[in-house]
């Protein structure tokens, strides 16, 4: 940690924040590409999978995009990577918010976070529904 220290702050001296946060974006991506790497080479993930990047670990600056190209060059996705690729706020947040609206039988397969229609929970459904579209 100390010689990260020392050179982020040479870095920042040099070549002012900007510079700093850039580099920052880019290390940030080549980490990301490098996970994915891993968990494609145990044979945890493969081309069928959705990656989600959440917060300001992935949200920031030019994160975003860095980060598409990164995994877009492992060539994972084939030309669907914009698809297999999301980008949320708060993953836990969003994942719970679907649960909760599950149990209580809100929401439909197109729509699960709809309002209440009264019937069971749309989970199996709505992964036929991904399935028959190719997602799964």
């Amino acid at each position: 940690m100390p010689k990260l220290r020392e050179l982020g702050r040479e870095l920042y001296a040099q070549h002012g924040a900007q510079v700093l946060l850039a580099v920052l974006d880019h290390v940030s991506a080549l980490m990301a590409r490098r996970v994915l790497e891993l968990l494609i080479d145990e044979g945890i993930v493969n081309g069928k999978y959705t990656v989600g990047i959440t917060r300001r670990a992935g949200m920031t600056g030019l994160k975003p995009y860095l980060i598409l190209r990164q995994i877009d060059d492992l060539g994972l996705f084939g030309d669907d990577v914009n698809r297999r690729v999301v980008f949320v706020e708060d993953g836990l947040a969003l994942g719970a918010n679907v649960m909760a609206r599950c149990m209580h039988s809100l929401g439909t397969p197109q729509n699960p976070l709809g309002g209440n229609r009264g019937m069971a929970c749309v989970l199996d459904l709505r992964m036929e529904l991904q399935k028959a579209r190719g997602f799964v």
